[in-house]
């Protein structure tokens, strides 16, 4: 009987302990929502029409609730639901634009990409609005596309503006110019009208008539900025004029390991007839026929052979860093390339070489080779995983690019770098009768993250490197090939390698920043490319 007893005490205090653990449950919920009810209100849902008119549709504590209601008022079809703090500031909002010139033009916004965390900058001087996307629980970040770049910054570094607000004179866009070409139009200050950057890109696309278009990448196009902002937020293109098919600047996106059929000659030519400079200058500012470009054709040819890096590529950046090669930097420091001219204080910070050829050969050996094309940039181990995986690296892909992908990621703060460039090789290609356009087929990897390079068209043979983890990467196709069958597909592309090889073509070999464009190529299975 007494064993019965203990059990049935047992029983009891377990009893207890479950009343007093639903008690406490109830007490807690209790004052968790006396807390929530004692906090002020912080956050409003309103809605904006098309002609910024604003009507207040509910009142919240906490900005997850706020978020969640505008998102709701999305659903429903409401125009353009945003959320406000009690500053009466947007910090959330179906349509809006992240205004990123904010501050000086010696000071950069620094921010944090979506899927990799790892950190860019931008200098809102250079290009001004983002398109905004969504804001972090904690209402602290702003997430923004811009440049290609999908990131997430900081509220206090940036402004986010209702797309529909009468200050917004100007927003990245592009037009179709007479000649059926497609310019895109960039601006520096969205309060004013006038855009500062006019850059025609290519031919337009088959889908496009003569209206405006819209995109932030580049390579999806809308008719309408609307469209556009719900795609995004959405992660999808599909209703982009071009769903299937984006479009890629043939220049901007050529990588640097593809070899120009253009001679020293041309060069020199190009910078004495067409940019009209026909001596080196002798004192600075310049006269108007002086450049440090002239007479380098030799040297942009002969280290383009050594280490492997396109020469009109290099001509182009030169005449984009270096204005032409008439600038201060240029002349003091035969710097045609802007390398360590930071934003802070740029002249005082740029690398000084003895000769400009020296400048020249330093960008193709040791920024090109041994840097933005070294899969192992910034790590200190040759394991091509730590290599990937390594956040600090300066490789992004092998061509110019833009704030998504290439080599514009890390080399300027100016979100249109690449496509400034770029400009420059195609009118070089223009005058010369565009014989290194589509010289080369590039493959396009969208969204193809770690991709593994091998040496052979065989996935039991050595991994040479790894595509960086960027949205975009592009490769020069030599040849396709068969090999191992993957899924029933035996096709694969023999690739011109980002780096360089040793002489088994079994690891990289970047010792010397040398570059064998016959002997280096390697294998990635057609798969991961872009029909």
């Amino acid at each position: 009987m007494a064993k019965k007893k203990g059990k049935y005490k047992n029983m009891k205090k377990r009893q207890m302990a479950g009343i007093i653990a639903v008690a406490a449950a109830i007490v807690a919920v209790i004052a968790a929502a006396a807390i929530y009810f004692s906090m002020p209100i912080a956050y409003h849902t309103v809605v904006f029409d098309q002609d910024n008119n604003m009507t207040v549709t509910g009142h919240y504590r906490t900005f997850p609730y706020a978020k969640k209601e505008m998102y709701r008022l999305i659903e429903e079809g409401a125009f353009n639901p945003a959320v406000l703090n009690d500053q009466k500031e947007i910090v959330a909002i179906r349509y809006g634009i992240v205004d990123f010139k904010t501050k000086t033009p010696s000071e950069n916004t620094y921010f944090s990409y979506d899927k990799t965390g790892k950190r860019g900058y931008i200098n809102g001087s250079y290009g001004a609005d983002g398109i905004y996307i969504d804001t972090s629980d904690d209402a602290a970040t702003y997430k923004f596309k811009l440049s290609g770049a999908i990131g997430w910054v900081s509220r206090d570094d940036v402004r986010l503006l209702n797309y529909f607000d009468p200050c917004i004179q100007s927003v990245n866009h592009y037009q179709i110019t007479e000649e059926d070409e497609l310019r895109h139009y960039a601006t520096y200050q969205v309060e004013d009208e006038n855009h500062a950057l006019a850059i025609n890109i290519g031919s337009k696309l088959p889908e496009m008539g003569s209206d405006i278009y819209y995109s932030y990448d580049g390579h999806y196009f809308y008719t309408s900025f609307e469209t556009m902002a719900d795609d995004y937020r959405n992660d999808t293109y599909e209703n982009s004029i071009n769903p299937k098919e984006p479009f890629y600047n043939y220049y901007q996106f050529l990588s640097a390991r593809a070899v120009s059929g253009y001679t020293a000659e041309n060069i020199d030519s190009f910078i004495e007839k067409e940019l009209g400079y026909i001596k080196k200058p002798d004192s600075f500012p310049m006269e108007s026929n002086a450049s440090q470009l002239y007479g380098e054709g030799n040297n942009f040819i002969n280290y383009q052979n050594a280490y492997g890096s396109n020469a009109i590529m290099m001509l182009s950046l030169a005449i984009n860093e270096s204005g032409y090669g008439q600038s201060e930097i240029a002349y003091t420091k035969n710097n045609l390339f802007g390398h360590a001219a930071y934003d802070n204080a740029p002249m005082e910070n740029a690398n000084g070489y003895k000769t400009v050829g020296d400048s020249i050969m330093t960008h193709a050996q040791i920024f090109v080779s041994k840097a933005y094309l070294n899969p192992c940039d910034g790590s200190d181990s040759d394991n091509i995983k730590v290599c990937a995986d390594n956040l600090s690296s300066r490789y992004n892909g092998s061509f110019f690019g833009d704030k998504g992908s290439g080599m514009g990621v890390s080399y300027a703060s100016d979100p249109y770098w690449g496509e400034k460039a770029a400009s420059f090789y195609r009118r070089f290609d223009r005058i010369n009768g565009y014989h290194d356009s589509n010289r080369c087929r590039i493959g396009i990897l969208q969204d193809q993250r770690h991709v593994n390079i091998y040496a052979q068209p065989d996935t039991s043979s050595k991994i040479l490197y790894k595509t960086p983890d960027v949205s975009f990467y592009t490769a020069v196709i030599l040849e396709e090939t068969t090999g191992e069958s993957i899924n029933e597909n035996n096709v694969w592309y023999k690739v011109q390698s980002d780096v360089h090889l040793n002489s088994e073509r079994t690891s990289m070999n970047i010792a010397d920043g040398s570059y064998d464009f016959a002997a280096d190529y390697a294998y990635i299975h057609s798969s991961y490319f872009l029909p």
